[in-house]
C-alpha cells in the first residue's frame, strides 16, 4: 500500500536546510519508489459472512459462532495446503463425500416434506382409522401372584363367591416413572399377558384359571371398565399431518430406489 507523504511546515523545511537559497538551483525531485498495489477485496454476496485469505465463508445452517467458523476455515486451508499429506487427504475424501451426500439428501427431504400438501379430508380419515384400531375402553384392575396353582385357584373360587378381593393381596400396577398406582389404564400400555386377558373379563370377576409364568401363578381381577376418551382431532391434527407427510416421503424414497440403477460390489 502507498504510504502518504508526511506534510512538513515551511519553517521546518527552512530549519532543516531543505529549501534552496537564492541563486541555487532546486534539486530534481526524486522519482517515487515502485509500490505494489494490494488486490481489491471481492464483494461479499448475501450468503457470505466472511473471507479468509480470499476464500468466501458462507453461513452454514445452525451456525452460532462466527469466530469458530473462521477458525475452522483457517485450519482447513492449512490442511489443504500442506498441513496434511496428500495420501491422508485422499483417505478423507470418502468422509467428505459422505457428509456432502447426507447434507444434500436431508435438504431434499425437507423440501419434499414442505411441498407435500395434506388435505383436511386425509387428516380426518387418518384420525378415524387410528381411533378404530384402538381398544375403546379403559380398565381398572388388580392382580395377585401365588406360589402354587392350588393357592391361585383357591383365591379365584373365593372371589367368585364374594365379588371382592383383598387389596393387600391383589394390587394395582405401579407406574415405573412416578411410582404411583396405575388405576385406570389402556391395553396398549400394558404387558401382553394383561392386555390379552382384560377385554374378555366381566367386571368384579377374575380370570377363570391361574396364569402360569416363570415367576409363579397370576390371577387378574377386573374392578371396572369405562369408555375411553380419545383426544379431539384438532389437538392431534398437526401430528397427523407430519405423520402423513413422512409416510409420503417414505413412499417417494421407495419409488426413487426402484427407479435407480444400483450395482453393489
Amino acid at each position: 500500500m502507498i504510504k502518504p507523504f508526511a506534510l512538513l511546515s515551511v519553517s521546518s523545511l527552512f530549519l532543516s536546510g531543505c529549501l534552496p537559497t537564492s541563486g541555487q538551483d532546486a534539486p530534481e525531485p526524486a522519482a517515487p519508489e515502485s509500490v505494489t498495489q494490494a488486490p481489491a477485496p471481492k464483494t461479499l454476496s448475501d450468503d457470505v459472512v466472511a473471507q479468509v485469505n480470499g476464500v468466501d465463508v458462507r453461513a452454514a445452517q445452525g451456525m452460532r459462532d462466527l469466530n469458530e467458523v473462521i477458525n475452522l476455515e483457517i485450519i482447513a486451508q492449512k490442511a489443504r495446503n500442506g498441513g496434511l499429506p496428500s495420501e491422508h487427504l485422499a483417505a478423507l475424501q470418502a468422509d467428505i463425500e459422505g457428509i456432502e451426500r447426507r447434507v444434500l439428501a436431508e435438504a431434499l427431504q425437507r423440501k419434499m416434506i414442505d411441498q407435500t400438501v395434506v388435505s383436511d379430508e386425509e387428516v380426518a380419515a387418518r384420525y378415524q382409522s387410528l381411533i378404530e384400531a384402538q381398544d375403546p375402553h379403559e380398565y381398572k384392575f388388580r392382580f395377585a401372584k401365588f406360589d402354587t396353582n392350588k393357592d391361585a385357584q383357591d383365591s379365584i373360587d373365593a372371589v367368585a363367591k364374594s365379588g371382592t378381593v383383598d387389596p393387600e393381596t391383589y394390587q394395582h400396577l405401579v407406574d415405573s416413572e412416578s411410582g404411583e398406582d396405575r388405576e385406570w389404564t389402556t391395553l396398549n400400555t400394558l404387558p401382553p399377558m394383561f392386555a390379552s386377558l382384560l377385554p374378555s373379563l366381566g367386571e368384579k370377576a377374575t380370570t377363570a384359571t391361574p396364569i402360569p409364568s416363570n415367576q409363579g401363578y397370576f390371577v387378574v381381577f377386573l374392578e371396572a371398565k369405562r369408555d375411553r376418551n380419545f383426544p379431539a382431532l384438532e389437538k392431534v391434527k398437526n401430528e397427523l399431518i407430519v405423520e402423513i407427510k413422512k409416510e409420503r416421503l417414505r413412499e417417494k424414497m421407495t419409488q426413487l430406489r426402484e427407479e435407480a440403477v444400483i450395482r453393489i460390489r
